[in-house]
């Protein structure tokens, strides 16, 4: 989430082509996720959200950011990168993307 001030509170919502949803309240500059990348949380930046270990990742998903109750939505096709934490000949096999969504238009 870009083109926010610092301390600003916003609601953020993820919406999976298969149904599934994730939601997070966060604030800007604040960092509040655990020592584990395997959960969904905020960072300083935005916000990391996780699946199940057998999901695969969607090809599109649905962002919806709400500050002081105005709601912007866009649908992203995220490229995704696999990286293996336990080396390639180890499971899981991890899917990483990151995508912008600048309030500030």
């Amino acid at each position: 989430v870009e083109g926010l001030p610092d301390t600003t509170v916003y609601d953020i919502n993820i919406q999976y082509v298969h149904g599934h949803e994730q939601n997070l309240t966060c604030e800007i500059g604040k960092d509040s996720a655990p020592d584990s990348p395997f959960v969904s949380d905020c960072v300083k930046d935005g916000v990391t959200f996780t699946l199940d270990m057998n999901e695969r990742p969607p090809d599109t998903i649905t962002v919806t950011v709400t500050v002081d109750g105005k709601k912007t939505t866009k649908v992203f096709d995220p490229t995704y990168e696999e990286y293996y934490p336990n080396g390639k000949d180890c499971v899981p096999v991890c899917y990483g993307a990151m995508i912008v969504m600048n309030m500030s238009q």
